[in-house]
């Protein structure tokens, strides 16, 4: 039970753990509410927090690193247009003839896509690795344990090409020279390797707690591209 002048000065009260309207003590009392202003001003600052909560969630959505199905997270930098080498040059293609086309798009070159969960920017002479890039890096089929970095693909003619310069992930080629080291591959195509590799590369390996074969991996093109040339990020 509650006294009549607490009804009165506070009308919304707890009553069996249950929030009830308290009477009324007089004949003439009006109920307590918000103005109409407040109101209004309350109905804004909800409708605004929603709008700002749906805009982060869509930013954050492209602006974090993309989760790959091998369970690596990879760095995904926004693409510089036109494409870029590691030299700041102009992207020249990583498929040369008679090879088969690689690029997100098969287009030849290592070049960026907002939907390239695996950010394939950096050539590499697939032939010239010491141990198998796909056997390495986990890229078998899990029933044959086949690599597709020995079967053909196609060609830019249509036919069927060996798979021998190729846009590989920045997540595998890291990998890859952490556990093999550089000097495993033996040929990396610098002026068809994207410098969105090289940014993304150089932004992880600052991050405090960040895998080190960033870092390795950054080391490794700094090595094979000759550092003082490279284009600056």
């Amino acid at each position: 039970t509650i006294h009549a002048a607490a009804a009165a000065t506070h009308p919304w009260t707890i009553v069996d753990r249950h929030v009830r309207r308290a009477r009324p003590t007089t004949r003439g009392h009006i109920n307590r509410r918000l103005p109409a202003t407040k109101m209004r001003s309350l109905a804004f600052a909800a409708a605004a927090l929603l709008v700002s909560c749906f805009i982060y969630q869509k930013s954050g959505a492209s602006s974090r690193p993309q989760q790959l199905v091998s369970g690596t997270v990879d760095p995904v930098a926004p693409a510089s247009d036109p494409p870029r080498n590691v030299y700041g040059d102009p992207l020249r293609n990583c498929s040369k003839p008679g090879m088969a086309m690689t690029g997100f798009q098969r287009t030849g070159q290592c070049v960026v896509q907002n939907v390239d969960k695996g950010s394939h920017h950096i050539c590499i002479d697939l032939s010239s690795t010491g141990v198998n890039f796909c056997v390495a890096t986990g890229q078998t089929d899990p029933l044959t344990k086949e690599s597709w970095c020995d079967e053909p693909s196609a060609c830019g003619d249509g036919g069927l090409c060996p798979i021998k310069d190729w846009c590989v992930c920045q997540w595998a080629f890291s990998g890859y020279v952490k556990a093999e080291g550089c000097s495993a591959i033996q040929s990396i195509d610098c002026e068809a390797t994207n410098l969105e590799a090289l940014k993304a590369y150089r932004a992880q390996s600052k991050l405090s707690g960040a895998d080190v074969k960033y870092k390795i991996a950054l080391d490794c093109i700094k090595t094979r591209c000759t550092n003082s040339s490279l284009a600056p990020t």
